[in-house]
């Protein structure tokens, strides 16, 4: 008669797995290990959708507020001193004159958050970055707007800014 395959067998159980202690242990490492890495893994999703969710409300915040009447001190107010630093003597302000040919903003029509990065700059503190997209209609055009924004100390701040009208 042939004897069927058992890992218990296999491992040296002999009826009894009081005598090995071992092997209770063992299971008892893999059960805690599976179901803490379920939580770890559970947690940081959840952290990730909330963060993305976070991005996306604050993306059309701006949006509303900038396109709207587009609004260059709007623009500004949320820009980071990278973003300023890099656009002196008005350009921001430029850059949100020449899109009011499009008339002011009706609607957004789709909003999205194309990644999220944590990242660190050396010497300096910790931020979150997203990638904010989407897509507006105005009076007399679509526009598609890209955003990146900054998360840091706790403050989301328009790091760069991209209007282009869809033809």
């Amino acid at each position: 008669m042939r004897e069927r395959f058992s890992l218990l067998r296999l491992l040296g159980h002999t009826g009894d797995i009081v005598k090995k202690p071992w092997i209770i242990a063992l299971v008892a490492v893999v059960v805690l290990c599976c179901g803490g890495g379920g939580i770890v893994t559970f947690l940081l999703v959840r952290a990730g959708m909330d963060v993305m969710a976070d991005a996306k409300a604050y993306g059309d915040q701006s949006v509303t507020a900038i396109c709207t009447n587009w609004d260059a001190s709007a623009l500004s107010s949320r820009a980071t001193p990278e973003l300023i630093a890099q656009n002196p003597d008005g350009t921001l302000e430029g850059i949100v004159q020449t899109m009011k040919v499009v008339g002011p903003m009706k609607s957004i029509e789709s909003s999205s958050i194309g990644g999220i990065e944590a990242k660190s700059a050396t010497g300096g503190k910790p931020f979150t970055q997203a990638e904010y997209k989407a897509t507006i209609l105005c009076e007399k055009s679509k526009v598609d707007v890209k955003l990146t924004i900054l998360k840091r100390d706790g403050k989301w701040e328009i790091l760069n800014v991209n209007f282009q009208e869809v033809k």
